[in-house]
């Protein structure tokens, strides 16, 4: 398809969607507004101390479980899809910050610190340098 025609095609997209007749399906809403879409890769981004990896931690639990108390405070809900939730960590040591946020992550789910899900996998990249770190994750 050459140029124009996928320039035609993204605005009738565009166009039926804002007409109502395409709806992108939520995976996390916030007290009823979407959050965050399905097909979509979230990416948390901030000044050093902006509370980055709280946030991330809050999203992820209420992932794998919307009915936890921590989630109905904040009004999080998920989609009844099953996920696959993967957290690449950028900064945190793997054996001392990381492993204490996955602990967190299921107590703020509502599971024992030590619990294991079948759709969450973590990762640190922490000691890859910035410049390789996509080439890394993609292999």
């Amino acid at each position: 398809m050459g140029t124009i025609s996928q320039l035609l095609s993204s605005y009738s997209k565009v166009e039926k969607a804002r007409k109502g007749a395409y709806k992108v399906p939520s995976l996390i809403k916030l007290d009823g507004e979407t959050l965050v879409y399905k097909n979509s890769i979230t990416l948390i981004q901030g000044k050093t101390g902006s509370h980055k990896s709280r946030l991330s931690e809050h999203l992820i639990s209420c992932l794998l479980n919307d009915q936890s108390e921590m989630s109905k405070n904040l009004k999080l809900s998920k989609s009844p899809i099953d996920l696959k939730i993967v957290l690449i960590d950028t900064e945190r040591p793997e054996e001392t910050q990381l492993a204490a946020a996955i602990n967190r992550i299921y107590q703020l789910a509502g599971y024992k610190k030590q619990a294991k899900r079948w759709n969450f996998k973590f990762f640190s990249i922490s000691s890859v340098t910035p410049k390789k770190r996509l080439a890394t994750i993609v292999s």
